[in-house]
């Protein structure tokens, strides 16, 4: 009897049928990925006269939205959610090795936050004009189309204008686009447990990290060119209740669980804590007065995030806090 035992080795007459599958299955992969991306720039071209940008000369708004003085967080009547609220992403932090200080040179301390001279003052110091405080959007028009568009998302220095929804929890718009239809590059979706009106002391708003830049695939642009954040350090939130301003204060990776980064506010201590564990952990950090006299009044912040690495144990956060708008 012949003692017959597999080699291992793929015969020679199936090399070419397996070599034609792997391909096909290649080829089909770049075809389906092309035509999802083709799809979703159809999609941004067809909203493209909703999202309109009308600027008034450059000219600075002036007064900030008033709604926050003299109020803290714990007294403003903000729609403050609990540590029961769920949360996308976050833990660990990230090394101090890396970190990029901005065109001041330096980092400041909110020890004496408090004790702020311009802390009563009902006005912002600015010393540049907001390029997009008069942006506006035909906000009527894209809730038309989606029901739950909150707002627009414009960061200038990126040339990133896209609409923002607020979906049912934090999966649903993984994979839906604006115009909810299945496409892997999603659409910008706010925190599901966030305040659509977006008065929340810090809220969160997510995307996919596209390889083409599309989505914030472009928000790691900011790490490569920092530049871009000392030239325009502002993006904005245009929605049905006007235009709010925000200066980008610090950006870096952190954990997906890193619940120093990705937690609610609901008190001042809150408020200081996470702005010092940013000045330890962050890439960048680096504060005007502008930004400075807004952290040391608890203003809003907004947390931009994305997933960031192959492993997707980190993501990649940017930071602005308000300073202005037209309410």
């Amino acid at each position: 009897m012949n003692d017959r035992r597999h080699s291992g080795k793929i015969p020679a007459r199936l090399v070419p049928v397996l070599t034609a599958v792997i391909f096909f299955v290649a080829l089909t992969g770049i075809v389906r990925a092309e035509n999802n991306r083709r799809s979703a720039a159809t999609e941004f071209e067809e909203l493209q006269p909703y999202l309109q940008e009308v600027h008034d000369g450059g000219e600075s708004r002036g007064d900030i939205a008033g709604y926050y003085e003299n109020e803290s967080i714990e007294d403003s009547g903000n729609n403050i959610k609990n540590e029961n609220g769920e949360n996308m992403a976050g833990s660990g932090e990230s090394e101090n090795g890396g970190k990029i200080v901005g065109s001041r040179g330096e980092t400041k301390s909110l020890d004496s936050a408090d004790e702020s001279e311009n802390s009563e003052q009902g006005d912002l110091p600015h010393e540049r004009s907001w390029k997009g405080a008069d942006l506006q959007a035909d906000c009527d028009g894209l809730r038309h189309i989606n029901p739950d568009f909150v707002c627009v998302l414009d960061i200038p220095a990126l040339e990133l204008n896209y609409p923002v929804v607020a979906g049912r929890d934090n999966e649903e718009y993984l994979h839906l686009t604006f115009e909810r239809r299945e496409n892997p590059c999603g659409c910008l979706f706010l925190d599901s447990n966030a305040d659509s009106r977006l008065r929340d002391p810090h809220t969160f708003l997510f995307g996919h990290n596209m390889r083409d830049g599309s989505m914030f695939g472009s928000l790691k642009r900011f790490y490569e060119e920092p530049d871009l954040v000392t030239k325009e350090p502002y993006f904005y939130l245009v929605g049905e209740e006007g235009t709010f301003v925000y200066r980008i204060f610090a950006f870096g990776p952190v954990g997906v669980d890193d619940e120093k980064v990705y937690s609610y506010i609901s008190t001042d201590e809150e408020y200081r804590d996470f702005c010092h564990n940013l000045c330890g952990s962050a890439w960048y950090y680096d504060r005007d007065k502008e930004a400075d006299t807004a952290l040391e009044r608890h203003r809003s912040i907004v947390t931009l995030s994305t997933c960031y690495g192959t492993d997707h144990v980190q993501n990649f956060a940017v930071h602005g806090v308000q300073v202005g708008g037209n309410r």
